[in-house]
């Protein structure tokens, strides 16, 4: 049975997230079809969003600031994988591996001053190396057990 909807509404699903294929099941028709609709109603779709993407900014915070592509998403109110489409859209390389500790860098830099987070680590000795890490990158952080296995991390400075 097919439902007769209208586009506009096919586009609200869209933007609050649902994919091609889910509304065209929802809706009884084949992700082709919604995404012919689309077409001809002029309705912009998510895999183009990318190219509006402003590429200065997008280098400067994954180059430059070292954010995490989560981070990134969140200053453009996107996801990451759109993001991920963007940096290889705009031809933005890979930013080299840091032999500092890498995911330990990233987010010891993605804390601005004054922000804590939670984090969850299954051996308590492991905050020593976390401490050693933001030393060698010039960033203080203060540490404190929460709990359990749970850590609150903030940046001082």
């Amino acid at each position: 049975m097919v439902v007769k909807v209208s586009t506009a509404e096919m586009a609200k699903l869209y933007e609050d997230g649902l994919s091609l294929e889910a509304i065209g099941q929802k809706f009884g028709m084949t992700k082709q079809g919604v995404r012919d609709r689309f077409i001809k109603a002029g309705i912009e779709r998510h895999k183009t969003k990318y190219k509006q993407i402003n590429r200065e900014h997008l280098e400067t915070l994954y180059l430059e600031q070292r954010m995490s592509i989560d981070r990134i998403a969140d200053v453009f109110s996107t996801t990451p994988g759109l993001i991920r489409r963007a940096l290889k859209f705009h031809n933005i390389p890979h930013r080299p591996a840091l032999n500092l500790g890498g995911y330990k860098v990233d987010f010891l830099r993605s804390l601005k001053i004054g922000e804590m987070r939670i984090i969850e680590w299954r051996n308590e000795n492991r905050y020593i190396h976390l401490h050693d890490t933001a030393n060698r990158i010039g960033i203080k952080i203060s540490i404190r057990g929460r709990g359990g296995n749970n850590f609150e991390v903030t940046r001082v400075a």
